[in-house]
């Protein structure tokens, strides 16, 4: 047992686990949260509807118009399916994970040793029972948040392998629905204490109840989250197809890295060519001789056709040259033949 700011506080063990696997599901929560920041069911289930209850990472609490007017504890805390006395909607803080919690952790008004989170960690309030007043009640919430619930909420928390989180979100969902127990009222399902209504007066009512249906809680915060990581699921196996690139896509990318491989292995081929020889007119007839010698020919990366294009060009080169060169006359006496002064022989061998 432990006292703080004269409230006596007693914490079991059932208590601890009951508030480990709820702060373990708002961690995972929290953390999925941020594969997909538009999912209104995810925020909703942690945070609470605007038009009911929303709880802020401030720590302040916002009781909407949709919520019953009277606002007590047990209106608010035990989740019923519909309204009553036509007073609006009972169970706005159960019917979300930061509710809930506040509901099992907000001392009895009556000061009697109960209290559903860690006793490291504590309100400096009083406890609650009866209406929920603005004033006396919200630096009770603060205290929670920053002392307790902060700790719970993953907002800075990078997310590993989604696949991992949404599975163990899916077995503390399971975990969490086998701790409920029946009490007082056969009607409904308790998380926390399993006394009459959780109206708070006393430490056997500190408690969030929900409808039993069949056995089975109908826990508004698990179904919104049941139907969200659905739609997570969707969404990593969205983001995995998208990243592996297609057979077709691989297959393209490898012919242009073999077409690229290819056309660097066809380098400019050079030829290097040993003693050689003035080319033979087109319409002259090479001697078998002059075949020979010609395997006497050296080459880097030898080609027949580069021969032949080069050979194509040293004869326009030549020709080009002889008839550019100052040094050229023709007759016209002689129907332009060419007259060749000593000089053009020996620039004619330095060409060949």
């Amino acid at each position: 047992m432990a006292t703080f700011a004269g409230v006596s506080l007693e914490v079991s063990a059932s208590g601890d686990d009951l508030f480990d696997k709820l702060c373990n599901i708002t961690k995972l929560s929290t953390a999925l949260l941020s594969m997909d920041r538009n999912s209104g069911p995810l925020r909703e289930a942690i945070y609470g509807r605007d038009d009911w209850a929303h709880f802020e990472t401030s720590g302040r609490v916002k009781i909407g118009w949709h919520c019953n007017e009277l606002k007590l504890r047990n209106t608010l805390c035990a989740h019923y399916t519909g309204g009553r006395h036509g007073l609006g909607q009972d169970g706005c803080f159960a019917e979300s994970l930061l509710g809930t919690f506040l509901c099992i952790c907000a001392p009895p008004g009556g000061g009697q040793p109960s209290f559903f989170c860690h006793n490291k960690s504590v309100p400096s309030g009083a406890g609650w029972s009866g209406k929920w007043e603005e004033t006396a009640h919200q630096p009770l919430f603060k205290d929670l948040w920053r002392l307790v619930l902060q700790g719970c909420v993953a907002t800075d928390r990078t997310l590993g392998d989604a696949f991992l989180e949404i599975d163990q979100l899916s077995r503390a969902l399971a975990r969490i629905t086998g701790s409920l127990k029946k009490g007082h009222q056969p009607a409904l399902l308790y998380l926390g204490n399993t006394g009459n209504n959780c109206a708070g007066q006393i430490a056997t009512d500190v408690c969030a109840a929900y409808p039993n249906s069949v056995g089975k809680a109908e826990i508004p915060w698990v179904k919104k989250l049941e139907a969200a990581l659905v739609t997570l699921k969707n969404l990593g196996h969205q983001g995995r197809e998208a990243k592996q690139p297609s057979a077709q896509s691989n297959q393209e990318v490898v012919l242009v890295r073999e077409h690229q491989i290819e056309g660097a292995d066809r380098a400019p081929e050079v030829v290097i060519e040993e003693n050689p020889q003035p080319q033979p007119e087109d319409d002259e007839t090479e001697p078998k001789h002059e075949k020979k010698e010609d395997k006497k020919k050296t080459s880097v990366r030898h080609a027949s056709t580069e021969r032949s294009s080069n050979s194509s060009k040293r004869k326009t080169l030549q020709h080009s040259i002889l008839t550019d060169l100052p040094h050229l006359a023709t007759n016209p006496d002689d129907e332009g033949s060419v007259i060749l002064r000593p000089t053009l022989f020996i620039l004619a061998a330095l060409i060949y």
